[in-house]
């Protein structure tokens, strides 16, 4: 058994390897190309100007199309998606202090019937505050629904 792995091991050795790739037997030769044996034929200078200017006129239209068209196409998406996310963000901010307004009413609730002008005067302001927050609160959320 030795024997036989000591022969295989040996005729490894000698093998040659799969991984280097066999060389071409003679490099490609580059290929010549003859030069052109048409005339060149020389043109006035003002001739190629007259005639590339409607071209570059007609492309500068297109371009200004394509621009329009490109302006239309991915502006006006962003445009709708980024006033949905302000109104939305906004609607937050109103509701927040809505929030905090009414939390403020809840406290002062038993000023509604004091006998103190100034404790009956901050409870209806904060109940008029939580409710005109409330509403910006909630018109900014159905503007966003509709943007």
């Amino acid at each position: 058994m030795a024997a036989r792995t000591a022969f295989e091991a040996v005729d490894a050795a000698t093998s040659p390897s799969p991984a280097t790739p066999s060389r071409p037997a003679s490099p490609p030769q580059p290929q010549v190309i003859p030069p052109r044996t048409e005339p060149v034929v020389q043109r006035p200078v003002s001739q190629p100007v007259a005639a590339a200017r409607p071209d570059f006129v007609q492309a500068a239209a297109a371009a200004r199309q394509g621009v329009a068209a490109a302006k239309q196409g991915v502006a006006a998406p962003l445009k709708r998606a980024s006033r949905a996310l302000w109104h939305e963000l906004t609607g937050s901010f109103f509701a927040l202090f809505a929030l905090s307004f009414t939390a403020a009413t809840w406290k002062t609730r038993h000023n509604a019937v004091s006998a103190i002008p100034d404790d009956r005067h901050r409870f209806y302001a904060f109940c008029v505050l939580a409710l005109l927050f409330g509403y910006f609160s909630v018109s900014s959320f159905v503007r966003a629904r509709r943007a």
